[in-house]
């Protein structure tokens, strides 16, 4: 009598399972769908591809500056810590590049370009394609430049690179000396703002030093008209206290005065803010708003859905081959569905219809 071994649904379950989730079975699953997978693979390649021809040409130019820290005139720590004012005028001047003040201003300036038709000056919202006065679409030219403008800032230094796109090749360097000249503009108004704000508050304070000083003087020339002769102990203290009064008062009257002399500087000082370390030029070819590789996107994301979709669709084939309660379930609310949008009517009586009293 032969053996006979008789294997139990248990053990074949197991490994059906992990048949089932192996690798074999995912490469499966793509080969069975090999055609609806490619079809995705190469129609989102082909509208990357697309996208990239029609994407536009742009002419990227770039300038190095440096930001002249605005150190103040009375405080020797900041003249001491140029790092943390390089910092603050790199930020403030990022921050003031992406305000739409600036860039209104910057738009609505003329610049001559060439062009097939020739050469052209105009505004910016012209040279983009908008018509009509520049004050109309102010707003859509600082979205414009917001977006074709990249700073790259070094707060240690006080340096900071500008990248500027723009559709012909004349105007980024254009638009990066315009930029210059509107930050240095900026940059004078700020310095002559803080130095003349410095120069009012020490003109009242060596107003106040002043009739403090006369004060002192006046009580010491009362002393010695009193005291012509100083004889007694009690005397000598009492004016050398006086005088020392007015040796005080005397020093910090003078060195107000010298205060206040630098602060009248520093507003008629008419030094640049900005200094420019390299000047943006002409750029010789163009280069495309998107990226070479957009095709490859494109077709990574089409791979993706059709993986997404063949899965879905073999898992509903393996289920209605041996229905499982809930995809039977998933059956008759799919017919109930279908017969609702056919009868809308009918599935609103049945809301008002009263239910059955029941658990």
């Amino acid at each position: 009598m032969s053996d006979t071994h008789v294997i139990g649904v248990e053990s074949v379950t197991p490994d059906i399972a992990r048949e089932e989730t192996s690798l074999f079975g995912f490469v499966n699953i793509l080969l069975k769908y090999r055609f609806m997978v490619g079809l995705f693979v190469v129609a989102f390649g082909a509208v990357g591809f697309v996208e990239f021809l029609q994407s536009q040409r742009t002419y990227t130019s770039r300038m190095w500056i440096n930001i002249t820290p605005s150190r103040d005139s009375l405080s020797q720590l900041a003249l001491l810590n140029r790092a943390g004012n390089a910092a603050q005028d790199v930020a403030f001047t990022t921050e003031l590049l992406r305000s739409a003040p600036l860039l209104r201003r910057a738009a609505e300036a003329q610049y001559t370009v060439n062009t097939p038709r020739g050469k052209i000056t105009a505004p910016l919202s012209q040279l983009y394609g908008f018509e009509g006065p520049p004050e109309r679409h102010a707003d859509e030219m600082v979205k414009v430049l917001t977006h074709n403008v990249r700073m790259s800032p070094s707060p240690q230094t006080g340096n900071l690179w500008i990248f500027i796109d723009a559709p012909y090749p004349d105007l980024p360097p254009q638009i990066g000396n315009k930029f210059v000249e509107l930050l240095d503009e900026y940059g004078r108004m700020r310095r002559r703002t803080r130095a003349a704000g410095e120069r009012e508050f020490i003109e009242q304070r060596v107003a106040e030093a002043r009739a403090n000083l006369t004060m002192a003087e006046n009580r010491i020339v009362e002393f010695r008209l009193a005291n012509r002769r100083i004889s007694s102990p009690s005397l000598e203290m009492e004016y050398d206290r006086l005088d020392r009064d007015v040796s005080m008062r005397q020093q910090h009257y003078t060195a107000l005065l010298q205060a206040y002399d630098r602060a009248r500087i520093a507003e008629a000082r008419n030094v640049p803010a900005i200094t420019v370390l390299e000047a943006p030029v002409t750029p010789l070819k163009a280069e495309r708003s998107s990226s070479g590789s957009l095709p490859l996107l494109r077709a990574i994301t089409g791979l993706l859905i059709a993986i997404m979709i063949a899965f879905i669709r073999e898992r509903l084939s393996e289920t209605s081959e041996s229905p499982t309660p809930a995809f039977e379930t998933y059956r008759n609310l799919k017919r109930e569905a279908a017969r609702d949008l056919l009868h809308p009517l009918r599935s609103f009586s049945r809301l008002l219809r009263p239910r059955a009293n029941g658990p």
